[in-house]
């Protein structure tokens, strides 16, 4: 067995929530958080919150509308978040890649979960999708806490799961997405590899990679923590590491097998025209966007939000590595998968005929958990305002989407 290097810390008091990297790195697993329960209860309270609020927001979206057809609040929800990908996703599960030229875009682990559940479950195809990513959701809120208590403290991890649940498109978490499936599996990806659990680590990044593309970053986090634990040197396990893009490779068979293509998943993406770019381009893109037009033009917002979530990302990422609440050098896995997530992002900004170059910034920003594991470290201010906006901010987002309206 290769020696690991203790990468756990104690969780007694609030003085453990602001990390250096003076920090000694010699505390062991012993004081590492014994029990799942607090993760448990923050994981359900936090996800039952979020529902609340977006099936009141949602149910408000009725108000001062003209007298029509009465609707039941459940066919209410079923009907307002059945939007965009989530019914992309419920194509495929229903009629695999063969129906329309830009499925094979979505990766399948999600959809493949949401056939599994339709199977079982009389909830139909609008809410079969919603049952699934209620289910990672919280697996996700659970895996959150429970690394981030590991790491930083209880109080970090409370902060943290609630800043994320505030983020202004946090809903992308719940409504038939599959954004906290894959997130979950990251973190899950991550907690296992500061275990030195290598085994375990590349399943799940496999799992990850078949739920989205970007999934094979991962590989990149293994080789670091790996090298990192293990003196940076070799040793027969890891080769788990190979697992991690397993499931694009066997997503890419499946498109050679069944549609003739392995590269199908990439061509597939043509209407957003989404092409490998230096990665200041989207910015120079939504730069001229912004110059050129009126602020309350809908294109502006959507530029100017998808703008704010890339800055705001590269800024918590930046404190990360420097100043008062960096993270300790044995802790850089976290951020460094982060700064390649976001890497990813900015350089494939999609085609001109969009006319929003960072398209779905804000969504994607959702998968950067370390830097929300950054927030949880900010007291007072910083926090107050950052909740009050991206809350107000959600709640807007969710009602336009609601009605039909595009949300990245």
């Amino acid at each position: 067995m290769p020696a690991k290097t203790p990468t756990e810390r104690p969780v007694a008091a609030d003085k453990a929530d602001v990390p250096t990297a003076e920090t000694s790195q010699t505390d062991t697993a012993s004081k590492k958080p014994s029990s799942w329960l607090p993760a448990l209860r923050t994981g359900v309270a936090v996800w039952a919150s979020s529902y609340l609020a977006w099936a009141v927001v949602t149910l408000f979206t009725q108000f001062g509308r003209p007298p029509g057809k009465p609707v039941g609040v459940v066919d209410l929800l079923r009907t307002s978040w059945w939007q965009y990908d989530a019914k992309i996703f419920t194509r495929i599960a229903q009629d695999g890649y063969a129906t329309n030229p830009v499925d094979p875009a979505f990766f399948p682990l999600y959809p493949m979960l949401v056939r599994a559940a339709d199977l079982v479950l009389p909830l139909g195809p609008k809410f079969t999708p919603v049952f699934v990513s209620a289910a990672t959701m919280l697996l996700m809120y659970v895996l959150l806490y429970r690394l981030t208590e590991v790491e930083f403290g209880r109080a970090v991890a409370i902060r943290t799961s609630w800043a994320l649940a505030a983020w202004p498109v946090a809903f992308f978490l719940g409504i038939g997405y599959n954004a906290s499936l894959f997130i979950a599996l990251m973190i899950g990806a991550i907690y296992a590899m500061r275990r030195g659990n290598w085994w375990v680590a590349g399943a799940l990044g496999g799992l990850a990679s078949a739920t989205r593309s970007v999934g094979v970053l991962l590989a990149i986090a293994f080789a670091y923590e790996y090298l990192r634990q293990n003196g940076f040197k070799w040793r027969w396990n890891v080769l788990a590491v190979g697992l991690v893009p397993s499931g694009l490779v066997a997503y890419m068979g499946y498109l050679w097998w069944k549609l003739g293509d392995p590269l199908l998943f990439m061509s597939a993406q043509a209407p957003w025209g989404r092409e490998l770019s230096p990665p200041w381009t989207g910015f120079i893109k939504v730069a001229k966007v912004l110059a050129t037009q009126n602020l309350a033009e809908n294109s502006t917002l959507h530029n100017l939000l998808d703008l704010v979530s890339v800055i705001a990302m590269i800024v918590l990422l930046t404190l990360c590595f420097v100043g008062p609440w960096k993270m300790r050098r044995d802790q850089w896995v976290m951020p460094l998968l982060g700064v390649a997530l976001l890497l990813f992002t900015i350089s494939f900004p999609a085609g001109a005929h969009r006319n929003q170059a960072l398209m779905s910034a804000p969504r994607f920003a959702l998968e950067i958990f370390p830097a929300f594991m950054l927030l949880g470290h900010l007291k007072q201010l910083p926090v107050q305002i950052y909740a009050v906006v991206a809350l107000m901010l959600q709640g807007v987002l969710l009602a336009h989407m609601s009605g039909g309206g595009w949300v990245g």
